[in-house]
């Protein structure tokens, strides 16, 4: 479904940004619990932002990223 949402937004000309937590595939650092990549999190959130700060800003995650993103608050992020 993430995945599939990511190409149907960037197909549609929206703005997208996709990640990988620290530690993990190309990421630098070392996997933090949960609790350190929270700052990923809000680091993806403040680029997408950058991105298109008069858009709806929504975040989602396969598993531990929709896990660890649910903790996460930002001024900008739409909740629904």
């Amino acid at each position: 479904v993430v995945t599939a949402l990511w190409r149907g937004l960037s197909a549609a000309h929206v703005a997208t940004v996709r990640f990988n937590f620290r530690g993990v595939g190309a990421g630098e650092g070392a996997h933090g619990g949960g609790r350190a990549e929270r700052a990923d999190v809000l680091a993806a959130l403040d680029a997408a932002h950058a991105l298109a700060p008069d858009g709806p800003l929504y975040a989602c995650g396969y598993s531990f990223g929709a896990d660890v993103t649910l903790t996460c608050t930002h001024p900008a992020l739409t909740l629904w």
